[in-house]
């Protein structure tokens, strides 16, 4: 682990910004990838200590409004505006961002290193990515990576319960949209993947299925097909229709319709029995999918069981 990746999921980013506070992080185990979120609640909290280079970029997702800043690259001054929340900005650590933080904030940041990001552009047909560039001082407002960077913030607060499949598989998704959309040189036309054999099928599903949390990684589930993670994602999509998160959670919801259909369990019960985190997460998740909540379900299942009992008597 580098200098910097430590300092990004741990204390030392926090002391970076000047925060006593440990900022909160994340990591994925089978990864390079870091991910942190930082908070300050004042103003003029001054400048950043410089950050070690290193060959990697840091891509910032703001969570709050951020009105006045200045940022310096290389100790050049680079235009600066205010930042709004979901605004995105990438920073080459090859030089030396400081930053002066004028007013309060509340910050996600993704640690990639360039290897990461190349091994990605590899496996989907890409040239190898050498710069992004951005204007960061004037953030940049990308949905997509937005929504992949704001449904990661439960995790800060619920680490035990998130899935590391979960993070895994918006991690990988954000880094190809970095190579895909940023990166210089990836205009090379993407090559098909090898195509998921049924046996293999087979077994990421198995293990999908002796997995109902999600904790296995997609390296793990790549490593049983003999593929690269990039071009086993996208095999499977290929496949399947749904990338392995996806199909996982459709899992958890067949597994709920039969737990509701078949016994008397409360709601919470079937929550936790298929693998969701509580049960508002299923309640939102279950309606997505189904079209109607997990208390309508319910009651369909049985006042179908009335119907059949009084036809038999």
């Amino acid at each position: 682990m580098s200098d910097f990746e430590t300092s990004v999921s741990g204390a030392r980013l926090g002391a970076c910004f000047g925060l006593d506070q440990v900022p909160s992080s994340i990591r994925l185990a089978k990864s390079a990838i870091a991910v942190t979120r930082i908070q300050c609640d004042w103003g003029n909290n001054g400048l950043t200590a410089p950050i070690p280079v290193d060959d990697a970029f840091l891509l910032t997702l703001q969570l709050r409004d951020c009105a006045s800043h200045e940022l310096w690259i290389d100790g050049r001054a680079q235009r600066t505006g205010p930042l709004r929340r979901g605004d995105i900005s990438i920073y080459d650590l090859r030089t030396s961002p400081v930053v002066n933080s004028i007013s309060p904030f509340r910050n996600m940041h993704f640690y990639i290193p360039r290897a990461a990001l190349n091994t990605m552009a590899r496996q989907d047909g890409l040239a190898e990515v050498d710069e992004l560039p951005n204007e960061p001082g004037l953030g940049t407002a990308d949905l997509s990576l937005t929504g992949l960077g704001l449904s990661l913030e439960h995790a800060f607060d619920m680490p035990d319960v998130v899935a590391s499949l979960f993070i895994d598989h918006v991690t990988s998704a954000m880094t190809a949209r970095l190579a895909r959309a940023y990166g210089t040189g990836t205009n090379r036309a993407l090559r098909n993947p090898a195509p998921l054999s049924t046996a293999h099928e087979r077994k990421v599903k198995e293990m999908l299925a002796a997995h109902l949390s999600g904790n296995v990684s997609m390296a793990e589930l790549a490593a049983v097909c003999g593929m690269p993670v990039g071009e086993f994602r996208r095999a499977f999509l290929r496949r399947t229709g749904t990338t392995p998160h996806q199909w996982l959670m459709l899992q958890r919801i067949e597994r709920a319709c039969a737990l509701l259909r078949d016994t008397q369990l409360p709601l919470a019960d079937v929550a936790q029995l298929c693998a969701f985190a509580d049960l508002r997460q299923m309640q939102r998740i279950f309606t997505v999918a189904c079209g109607i909540t997990p208390e309508s379900y319910l009651m369909s299942c049985r006042d179908r069981f009335r119907g059949t009992i009084s036809v038999a008597m």
